[in-house]
């Protein structure tokens, strides 16, 4: 695999986080006692917005020219990430859970690139 497609998954996780990052800052000025729609249309959740379609954007490209079961692992590294952007910005807990759970992940990406590195090596 080229290394620019390696880019563009860090760049889908980037702003898959960033967003999920901006949606949660921005759902704090959503208030359900006196809701109205208008309460969407405040900076961070329309930036959070334009975060996610853009990841939309790249994500299309990216499964363009790699296989889907190879590139959509690498997605639930925003598990992850997001565990340790809660973490730094809303005190949120790591409990020990999480940590092997982040472990398990990083693990399954781990054998299935290598899977997809040694099925390539064999049709060369």
């Amino acid at each position: 695999m080229r290394n620019n497609n390696y880019v563009l998954i860090l760049l889908v996780l980037l702003f898959m986080v960033v967003g999920q990052l901006l949606a949660k800052l921005g759902s704090k000025s959503i208030h359900l006692e006196n809701f109205s729609i208008f309460q969407f249309f405040n900076i961070l959740i329309i930036s959070a917005f334009i975060c996610m379609f853009i990841r939309g954007l790249i994500w299309l490209f990216i499964i363009k020219q790699m296989n889907l079961s190879f590139a959509y692992p690498f997605i639930s590294l925003s598990f992850v990430l997001i565990l340790i952007i809660s973490y730094i910005f809303f005190n949120e807990r790591i409990t020990l859970g999480k940590i092997l759970g982040s472990s398990l992940i990083i693990l399954g990406i781990i054998f299935n690139s290598l899977g997809e590195k040694k099925r390539k090596n064999q049709h060369d």
